[in-house]
């Protein structure tokens, strides 16, 4: 059997709801897109639909196939999984988030697939209160499913932590593989002028931006009302906020009803990022909770000066403020002084010097592929039928 295996590709089905615009499923098409083609054969299952997002797609061979469920979990939903998994022949699936890990969990056992990896990748069981009774009930259901699984993995030690708080699953048993994002610096910065004139940005302005999911974690509230405050003490500011979601109009209503309010830019989803952070002169992040940001490794490649909010391992990427300034979380007021101390460009320059420094060191998507691979290699390596084991029975390896 393991001749066998070592003598083909092993084929691995990343497993999405959808493949909307957002940071773990932008994960799974990096990582789809790097594994190594003579080993390794990814295909992407969406249990939804497959959305906007299959645009990151074009120009490769990733097949993309979606089960069209809803969202809940149903018997029917089992199946129809399990049927799209099952034809596929796949030595390995992948699940991303609790989101997909019970469908994943029991569709994989129908089908027959014989390995499942299970990553979270940041606000663990969506930062549902584990004191009410729903909260508790899906803590429990995530403790026993991810028992079924092979190999659970966390994005940052800040979500393992919160695997182990959330669940009770002891931390040895959470493997930690941080994530990693490609160089924008392959694709060119060129575009900086192209990008400020279409948004009828002076070249002397100083572009704050981000890129994130317009969702109330993200808590962009508090960038605008800082602009707001700040329009007439920083009369060259402008704000960049690119991204899509449930929140966005409520924040251009915020956005509107203020000083800034011509200063303040929506652009919506986009697929090439580089070019929007190629305008920007400082990235936020103002998240209420984190795992290991992917948008402020992609703004750290790009040379980019950042200012952060202290949740999950956002500290920890920027060195601990040497590669960007560290706030408290839902402090505007230290979000307004950390974008007055960024206006001095010498401070930006040796900022972003050091935060390119640090993605060529230590964030480099092909660090967290490698380890993938290594993974799922080692899965593979160990001959075991499919175990048909209870939830029950599982339980005593926790």
């Amino acid at each position: 059997m393991i001749a066998e295996r070592n003598s083909r590709k092993i084929s691995v089905g990343l497993i999405v709801r959808s493949l909307r615009m957002g940071g773990a499923e932008r994960y799974v098409v990096s990582l789809a897109k790097h594994l190594e083609p003579s080993q390794f054969h990814p295909v992407i299952v969406c249990l939804e639909h497959v959305r906007d997002g299959a645009e990151w797609l074009a120009n490769t061979d990733v097949p993309v196939h979606a089960a069209g469920i809803k969202s809940g979990n149903s018997v029917t939903s089992f199946w129809k999984i399990a049927r799209i998994l099952k034809p596929l022949k796949l030595d390995i699936v992948h699940s991303q988030n609790w989101g997909t890990l019970v469908e994943t969990a029991i569709a994989r056992r129908l089908a027959g697939v014989p390995h499942h990896v299970h990553v979270e990748h940041g606000t663990v069981l969506g930062a549902r209160s584990l004191q009410n009774m729903r909260g508790r009930a899906r803590a429990l259901a995530m403790r026993c499913t991810v028992a079924l699984a092979d190999s659970c993995v966390a994005v940052a030690s800040a979500t393992r932590d919160r695997i182990v708080e959330c669940t009770g699953i002891r931390s040895h048993r959470i493997r930690v593989i941080p994530n990693g994002v490609e160089d924008p610096m392959v694709h060119g910065l060129t575009c900086r002028d192209d990008v400020r004139r279409r948004l009828g940005v002076s070249p002397e302005s100083i572009v704050v931006g981000t890129v994130a999911r317009l969702a109330p974690v993200k808590n962009l509230s508090m960038l605008i009302e800082g602009a707001h405050r700040l329009a007439h003490r920083l009369p060259e500011l402008q704000i960049l906020i690119v991204g899509d979601g449930p929140e966005r109009q409520r924040l251009v209503d915020a956005a509107s009803k203020g000083d800034a309010a011509k200063a303040i830019h929506f652009v919506g989803a986009q697929f090439d990022v580089e070019r929007w952070l190629s305008a920007m002169d400082v990235y936020v992040n103002c998240s209420l909770s984190e795992g290991r940001s992917l948008s402020i490794m992609e703004a750290m490649a790009a040379g980019l000066p950042t200012i952060v909010t202290d949740v999950g391992d956002n500290a920890l990427l920027v060195g601990e403020g040497e590669a960007g300034i560290v706030i408290p979380s839902g402090d505007t007021n230290a979000l307004m002084g950390a974008i007055e101390e960024m206006q001095d460009a010498r401070r930006r320059a040796t900022l972003g010097r050091k935060a390119r420094h640090m993605f060529e060191k230590y964030y480099d998507i092909r660090r967290m592929v490698r380890a993938y691979e290594a993974l799922y290699r080692e899965l593979c390596d160990v001959a075991r039928p499919l175990r048909r084991a209870t939830l029950v029975s599982n339980l005593n390896i926790l």
